[in-house]
C-alpha cells in the first residue's frame, strides 16, 4: 500500500458525515423555533461562536493545561471550524455577570485537560447563549433536540462506498470528537460500520491531543506511521495526527488553505498533510484502489 499505510481511521463529522456550519445554523433555527424564541438559526450561530471563541481565548491564556493550545473545535464537524477573525476584531469579553465558565482547551499535548462530555458543555453554551440575547431558552431540551439533529445528519454520497472499498484492503477505524448517543445513531442510519470505533467520550480526552490518538492505534493495533487518519480539519485532524506520528489526509472539499477558516489555528503551526485531497473518492485515487 502507499508509504507503507497497514489501516485508515476515518473522522465522522466533516468528513463522512455532511453536517458542518450550514447544519449547524438550520439545526439552531430549528430549535429556537420549536421553542418559539424570536431569533433565526443563523443569529444564534453567530451568538454561538462568538461565545465559543472567547472560552477558546480564555483556554488558549490559561496555564492550567500545558501548552495552552485552545481550539474553538467541532460542535461536532462545524464548530470545528469557526470564521477568522479580521486582525482589527477582537473577541468579546464575558459579561460582567457570568460566573466563569470551564474553558474549552483542546491542546496538542501535555496533561489531558479534565474532560466534560457535548452533553455537559452544549447544555451550559446553550445556557449561556440564551442568556447573552435575552431568550427564555430551555438549554436542556435544546441539547436534546441538537443530539436528535446531528443524529440524523446524512453521509456524504461517496462516504459508504469509500470505507467499504478501503476495508476491503485494510483494517479500518472510526475516531470523532463526539458523544457516544449521537455518534453511534447516525453511523447505524447511514449504513457506516467499523471494527473499531473510538469517541472522545469513551476516551476522555478531544482531538487534537495526542492522547486520543495514541487510543486509536492501541485500538487498531498499529504503530502511529503505519495509520492513516482522513478528516476534514487542518488542525484537529491533519496537525493532531502529524503531532501523534501518524500520517494524515486532508479532505479539502472547499479548496481553502485551512487557515483562514479554522480560527483555533490563529498563530498556531499548521502541519502539512501526507495527501490533499476534495473527496472522498479522490482518497482512492490516491491509494491506489479506484
Amino acid at each position: 500500500m502507499v508509504g507503507g499505510i497497514e489501516g485508515v481511521a476515518f473522522d465522522c463529522f466533516g468528513t463522512l458525515i455532511d453536517f458542518s456550519d450550514e447544519a449547524f445554523a438550520k439545526a439552531y433555527g430549528v430549535i429556537c423555533a420549536e421553542q418559539g424564541l424570536p431569533v433565526s438559526g443563523e443569529a444564534f450561530y453567530e451568538k454561538w461562536m462568538e461565545v465559543w471563541r472567547r472560552l477558546a481565548r480564555d483556554g488558549a491564556s490559561s496555564s492550567a493545561y500545558g501548552m495552552g493550545f485552545a481550539h474553538g473545535e467541532e460542535a461536532a464537524a462545524a464548530v470545528n471550524r469557526p470564521a477568522a477573525l479580521s486582525a482589527a476584531e477582537t473577541v468579546p469579553g464575558h459579561p460582567e455577570h457570568h460566573r466563569a465558565q470551564p474553558v474549552r482547551a483542546r491542546p496538542l499535548d501535555g496533561p489531558v485537560p479534565p474532560f466534560r462530555t457535548y452533553r455537559e458543555e452544549w447544555t451550559e453554551h446553550f445556557a449561556l447563549c440564551f442568556e447573552e440575547m435575552g431568550l427564555q431558552g430551555d438549554a436542556a431540551a435544546a441539547h436534546e433536540r441538537l443530539r436528535q439533529l446531528i443524529a440524523q445528519g446524512a453521509a456524504f454520497p461517496d462516504s459508504r462506498r469509500t470505507v467499504e472499498t478501503i476495508g476491503r484492503r485494510l483494517p479500518t477505524a472510526l475516531m470523532s470528537n463526539a458523544d457516544d448517543d449521537f455518534l453511534y445513531p447516525c453511523l447505524g442510519r447511514n449504513g457506516l460500520a467499523f471494527p473499531v470505533v473510538v469517541t472522545s467520550e469513551e476516551a476522555r480526552t478531544y482531538k487534537p491531543h495526542v492522547a486520543i490518538f495514541r487510543r486509536l492505534c492501541e485500538a487498531m493495533a498499529l504503530p502511529p506511521d503505519k495509520v492513516l487518519y482522513v478528516g476534514d480539519s487542518r488542525l484537529a485532524d491533519v496537525t493532531g495526527a502529524k503531532h501523534a506520528g501518524l500520517k494524515a489526509a486532508w479532505v479539502n472539499r472547499a479548496r481553502g488553505d485551512g487557515r483562514t477558516s479554522e480560527w483555533g489555528s490563529r498563530g498556531r503551526e499548521l502541519l502539512e498533510p501526507d495527501f490533499e485531497v476534495d473527496s472522498l473518492t479522490g482518497l482512492l485515487e490516491v491509494l491506489g484502489l479506484q
